[in-house]
């Protein structure tokens, strides 16, 4: 009888062993095999069908591919397919590590291995052969889409109106570049709400970018595509416009409308309006005084960037009234 005890507790104790989190599994073999992707760069590209819940899986997939390579002590480089490469391909020959796609009929999975998939039918894939990784991937993926941080991150992504003083998937960042240039974070939010309606694969023909709708000059589209360096780069440049025109503004909150309307139209044509106005005897310290005086403008039509920098003030009272 002692005997049969001894070997259920033997058997038990085994079982437990083998049933050990996710967690406590991924961190013993991240520890023992760090060369598998510590200090590497993990190149990985998007490539979801452009349908109705696009920018939610892509914002969401951008920042769960991120926080793998962060935990995994890697670089990351991550590319939103534009539909000009063929990433599958990328993927087979080695020039890509992940790919993350819709899990459908459609898609051709030949020499490819899926990671589990998601809730809402999207996969990752890498190349046969990377069984390693592939380990990796999915014993962090089954840790993480059980997480409350990863139910929270998503219901953020899933929500677009208001709802309990959050107003998007990237509140923190805002208010953490907000700060930096000491701008109320909601009106950052606004801002960036009006340019992209917080998407992150958004551009333009006028070579825009992102949430913030930056101009990729100085930096790349790719770099761009990340939210915290769009919204840094963005808010920076908020920050020097508002500058340029506390010289003009009356006070600062002027200042911020004839930056707001400098993002929008360029500093060029809103230091013309505000000279075309000061030849008519208008006072230049207010945006509005300005902003009556553009329609007899002859060579611009500002009512875009007169809607522009109303659209903004107003989602930004109203956001301001909320708890």
């Amino acid at each position: 009888m002692r005997r049969r005890v001894k070997y259920a507790v033997v058997i038990l104790l085994t079982l437990l062993a083998l049933l050990k989190s996710p967690h406590s599994v991924r961190t013993r073999k991240y520890v023992s095999h760090p060369k598998d992707l510590r200090d590497t760069v993990i190149h990985s590209a998007i490539l979801l069908t452009d349908d109705e819940d696009f920018e939610f899986k892509a914002g969401l997939n951008y920042m769960l591919l991120k926080k793998f390579s962060d935990e995994m002590h890697a670089s990351h480089d991550i590319r939103l397919s534009s539909g000009e490469e063929d990433w599958m391909d990328s993927l087979r020959n080695g020039s890509v590590d992940i790919v993350v796609a819709d899990l459908g009929d459609s898609l051709e999975t030949s020499g490819l291995s899926p990671t589990i998939d998601f809730e809402d039918s999207t996969i990752w894939l890498v190349r046969s052969g990377a069984e390693g990784k592939l380990h990796a991937m999915n014993l962090w993926l089954a840790s993480t889409l059980a997480s409350n941080e990863y139910r929270k991150a998503r219901f953020s992504f899933k929500k677009n109106e208001y709802t309990g003083g959050r107003i998007s998937p990237y509140d923190e960042i805002i208010k953490t570049y907000a700060a930096k240039i000491g701008w109320d974070w909601k009106l950052i939010a606004a801002v960036i709400y009006h340019e992209s309606r917080f998407k992150i694969g958004v551009s333009s023909g006028k070579g825009t970018v992102g949430l913030m709708q930056v101009v990729a000059r100085k930096h790349s589209a790719e770099y761009l595509l990340d939210p915290e360096n769009n919204i840094s780069v963005g808010t920076a440049y908020l920050s020097k416009l508002e500058k340029r025109y506390s010289s003009v503004a009356g006070n600062a909150a002027e200042a911020r409308k004839f930056a707001l309307a400098a993002f929008n139209a360029g500093e060029g044509r809103i230091d013309k309006c505000i000279k075309f106005a000061a030849e008519k005897g208008v006072d230049t310290s207010s945006w509005d005084n300005v902003a009556d005086a553009i329609s007899q403008m002859p060579d611009f039509d500002g009512r875009q960037t007169i809607a522009y920098v109303d659209g903004i003030l107003s989602t930004w009272y109203y956001w301001s009234s909320k708890p």
